[in-house]
């Protein structure tokens, strides 16, 4: 009895190390380089943006002369213009999700517009497309209309 509770822990402490190490094991796709690049250049845009703040405050204290000033604000200025052109630059991988989703949004919106004998429907105080179940517009609050179908 012992030796067959030992073994099931030992299985059960198996089964959980290869699920805990999992990704771990897994072999990531190409794409983690630049996801590690652009977390690298965030980081820098971060500290660059904090040394100005930095430098501001001193200015404005009276700690730093204004010629010092002027020279070193614009070369932080420099330097992280560069690295938001850097990012920038970096390859959009989300790009064609985010249209994706962007035209099944209007495509549905579309869908709600057309009324079942397939005019679209519009309030007629602001002209915003409107749903079938709307009772009031949802961009100027107008009481709408609902037209009754002819026969």
């Amino acid at each position: 009895m012992a030796i067959g509770s030992i073994l099931l822990a030992l299985a059960l402490l198996i089964v959980v190390g290869l699920y805990l190490a999992r990704p771990l094991l897994i072999t990531q796709p190409q794409s983690t380089e630049s996801f590690a690049r652009r977390q690298q250049l965030e980081h820098e845009k971060e500290a660059y943006l904090n040394e100005i703040r930095a430098l501001d405050f001193d200015y404005e204290t009276g700690k730093v002369p204004s010629d010092v000033y002027e020279q070193q604000r614009a070369q932080l200025l420099e330097e992280a213009s560069t690295i938001l052109k850097a990012l920038d630059e970096l390859p959009t991988e989300d790009g064609d999700v985010y249209s994706e989703i962007e035209a099944a949004v209007a495509a549905r919106r579309h869908a709600h517009t057309i009324s079942d004998n397939g005019q679209v429907s519009f309030c007629t105080n602001c002209g915003q497309p409107m749903d079938l179940g709307d009772k009031f517009c949802a961009r100027c609050g107008q009481p709408l209309q609902v037209a009754q179908p002819t026969p």
